[in-house]
């Protein structure tokens, strides 16, 4: 094997009703948003090898999937790259960005110091360092695809303001 590829894809779909065609329409797009590679020469094909890499998701719409006009979804791809003439695989998984809980606060379990082992005790509680009551603030950072121009077909010479336009979406860094 030459090399894994594993790269974040976003798909947007727009839905439209055409009046012309009477028809309803629809445009699909799909732009890299992250991306990162893994050298793996030397290893031999019927081995097992295992990769980790962490891929950033830059801040992004999250996940909608059931409005009818508009619909975001993310998609995972990792690719195998071999050398020579043999044939790469790739496996696509989706996945869903922005609509996980970001905290969950559980409750330990009473310890029953009675009949346990000094082993089978775990660390006293003021070792172990909890977990604050919330998740830490958010940064807000502007979309990863830029600014647009705002200006809207009505617009003419004397409308004034700045029409350039990015959405800000929350990032949390842990």
């Amino acid at each position: 094997m030459e090399s894994v590829e594993i790269s974040l894809f976003q798909v947007v779909s727009y839905t439209g009703f055409r009046e012309e065609t009477k028809r309803e329409e629809t445009k699909c797009e799909t732009r890299k948003i992250s991306a990162t590679a893994k050298n793996l020469e030397g290893m031999q094909v019927s081995s097992k090898y295992s990769v980790t890499r962490d891929i950033l998701i830059p801040p992004v719409v999250a996940t909608m999937g059931t409005n009818s006009i508009i619909q975001v979804q993310y998609v995972l791809e990792c690719k195998l790259v071999p050398t020579g003439l043999s044939s790469g695989r790739t496996i696509q998984l989706p996945i869903i960005v922005g609509t996980v809980p970001l905290w969950h606060q559980s409750t330990a379990p009473p310890l029953d110091n009675g009949n346990a082992l000094s082993s089978d005790v775990p660390p006293a509680f003021s070792t172990i360092q909890p977990l604050p009551a919330e998740p830490p603030p958010p940064s807000y950072e502007e979309c990863t695809f830029g600014k647009v121009d705002a200006h809207d077909d009505e617009d003419n010479e004397h409308t004034r303001g700045h029409f350039a336009f990015a959405p800000k979406y929350p990032v949390y860094r842990f």
